[in-house]
């Protein structure tokens, strides 16, 4: 309902490749060197009718690319440790139109520096624990300037942040063909405080591996805390607690090289959500059916 009490909606849907490419070389025994490039994630949607059924935005996306320079050693036999610096490019393009009367669109891209740090320790020969922090990328204060159809222009604001985050997983052989893991992490968002009312995002996870006839299979399950309390949830950002499952395949050819094939399915629930110009809200509604599909396939050798 919007502010006369008038009902309105809207559904969007998108699809987007996401590249992967990377490649290791070991220097010695004690030190590996290794660059990717891969699609880091990002938010993208077609709208049928804007994002709050009123129109204006017909489209609108955000993608993240990532290079790594990464180098990892082996500081002892049980012990890895690793980091990488990372360059990320974020593209972003929206679409508008107000009825027949005018329409625009624009692109615009920034580049920001970030880095990972990361360790591994053997507890014994079917135990390993993990731990991963990647820092946060400060893509704030940008907009996209776009060209109306009627000779004007304007401007959208687009800054965005990606979060820092700190992830533990530990791994253990139960048997030469099971392998159970587990997982725990948290994005910081709280650090955005300033610019976005966000909470803090907790992860746990757990998956289990198979191995049989020169095949690995994986399934896992995972969950994450809610980013905004209800009051603060707008819908092209509603994201409370949601959880996502996956499978996956991964077969050894005789060469060594090995083909994957994994399929991810998440879960963003259905919430209440708002906009508001300060304390006076002037759009409500709820937001059912989200959901994301991820299917990816992948050659290693």
């Amino acid at each position: 309902m919007n502010a006369l009490d008038n009902p309105v909606g809207t559904s969007g849907k998108n699809q987007s490749p996401v590249p992967s490419l990377a490649y290791a070389h070991r220097l010695n025994q004690d030190w590996v060197i290794a660059t990717s490039l891969h699609g880091d994630g990002g938010l993208g949607m077609d709208y049928k009718n804007g994002r709050s059924g009123i129109g204006i935005i017909d489209e609108e996306s955000q993608e993240a690319l990532n290079v790594h320079f990464a180098a990892a050693y082996q500081a002892s036999p049980s012990l890895s440790v690793g980091g990488a610096l990372v360059v990320q490019h974020l593209m972003t393009s929206v679409d508008l139109s107000f009825g027949n009367m005018v329409s625009g669109s624009g692109d615009e891209g920034n580049t920001a520096v970030s880095f990972i740090l990361s360790g591994m320790y053997d507890l014994n020969e079917r135990t390993y624990i993990g731990v991963n922090y990647k820092h946060k990328v400060d893509h704030s204060d940008k907009a996209v300037d776009l060209d109306l159809s009627n000779g004007g222009k304007a401007s959208v604001d687009v800054g965005v942040n990606w979060p820092s985050r700190l992830d533990l997983g530990i791994s253990h052989k139960l048997t030469e063909k099971v392998t159970l893991k587990a997982m725990t992490g948290v994005e910081f968002w709280s650090d955005f405080s300033d610019v976005l009312d966000a909470n803090d995002i907790y992860t746990l996870g757990g998956a289990a591996e198979y191995q049989h006839n020169g095949w690995i299979y994986q399934a896992g399950l995972r969950y994450d805390s809610a980013m905004f309390d209800t009051d603060n949830m707008v819908p092209e950002l509603a994201i409370a607690e949601n959880w996502s499952f996956g499978l996956g395949a991964e077969k050894a050819r005789s060469n060594g090289h090995r083909i994957g094939l994994a399929y991810e399915y998440r879960n963003l629930g259905t919430h209440d959500v708002t906009y508001s110009i300060g304390d006076i809200p002037y759009f409500d509604g709820r937001m059912d059916e989200q959901r994301i599909h991820v299917l990816s396939l992948s050659y290693a050798y």
